[in-house]
């Protein structure tokens, strides 16, 4: 894996507002009609802050990649493009990211998105990862007590991998939708969630399809009150952990559960009170009243990246 963190722009002013050619160049950028481009790597350090505001797009060129120690602000209106090729990381995210505007993330070689900081999306974030084995569109990690990432979406996150092992891998970390969050994987896994707490909020929505092993594989708890749908995958999800589907939750789609799941008791049904064993049939799970276990043959290859 290639990293191009050379000659790294560092921001040294408290907060930077692109919106011009001479705050474009402070950060060692080219300003041209509302957009500026850097060709290499950025660093924004502890304590200091970018603000892209509406009207502008900041555009990182295919030989960079953004290191944030501080906070980052696509406001409503603006864009942050990050063309990564061949890179270990599109963005590496200690500090803060917010997200009203839109954010794209391009990476070829390991990860879009690596994230121990905290994500918070009102907007829309788009990821393309294209890497083979071992790669993952959004890697949001434990690193200490005081660095763990947390990702918070009440807009649209979406992730699109070719190839690569998974769309999104939380490690003991924290994911909390009200917003929808699209995934689709070629690669092993769609969402992998090991030790973590994932939260999806009525009205979340969370849409998955994937063609390797799992649309998801769950580890830690996760607790529907939204809707999740999972589509084509030799089985749906992959429960290694606790699967809570609270009254108005709904979970769908063509597959099986591995290892079940419990519904809290009291809802009304609202769905078909059966569960299809065979997974040839769809996958409506919000009626259930009782504990589901589903048993299959297949092995599980619980590869880390």
């Amino acid at each position: 894996m290639a990293s191009a963190l050379g000659a790294i722009p560092t921001v040294s002013a408290a907060t930077i507002t692109i919106m011009d050619s001479s705050s474009c160049g402070s950060i060692g950028g080219s300003w041209s009609s509302g957009t500026c481009t850097l060709s290499t790597s950025y660093t924004l350090t502890s304590g200091n802050a970018l603000e892209i505001p509406s009207g502008t797009t900041l555009v990182i060129g295919a030989s960079g990649t953004i290191v944030n120690d501080g906070t980052i602000t696509v406001d409503s209106g603006g864009v942050l493009t990050i063309q990564s090729s061949n890179l270990d990381y599109g963005i590496q995210n200690y500090g803060t990211l917010n997200v009203a505007g839109t954010a794209n993330l391009e990476n070829t070689a390991y990860y879009s998105i690596w994230n121990p900081g905290t994500i918070t999306n009102t907007g829309t974030i788009n990821v393309k990862t294209s890497g083979s084995f071992g790669t993952i569109g959004i890697y949001s990690i434990f690193l200490s007590a005081t660095q763990a990432g947390v990702i918070t979406n009440s807009g649209v996150i979406n992730v699109e991998n070719t190839g690569s092992t998974y769309g999104i891998y939380s490690g003991i970390a924290t994911i909390t939708n009200t917003g929808i969050i699209n995934v689709e994987n070629s690669g092993e896994l769609g969402i992998y969630s090991i030790s973590s707490t994932f939260t999806n909020t009525a009205p979340g929505r969370i849409d998955v399809e994937n063609t390797g092993a799992y649309g998801i594989d769950n580890n830690g708890p996760l607790t529907n009150t939204g809707t999740i749908t999972v589509g084509p995958a030799p089985d749906a999800i992959l429960n290694q952990a606790t699967i809570t589907n609270e009254c108005g939750g709904v979970i769908n789609g063509p597959g099986t559960i591995v290892g079940g799941y419990t519904q809290v008791s009291g809802c009304a049904p609202t769905g078909v009170p059966e569960f299809p064993i065979s997974g040839l049939g769809p996958l409506l799970l919000s009626a259930m009243l009782l504990p589901v276990l589903v048993i299959m043959s297949r092995r599980f290859r619980a590869s880390s990246p």
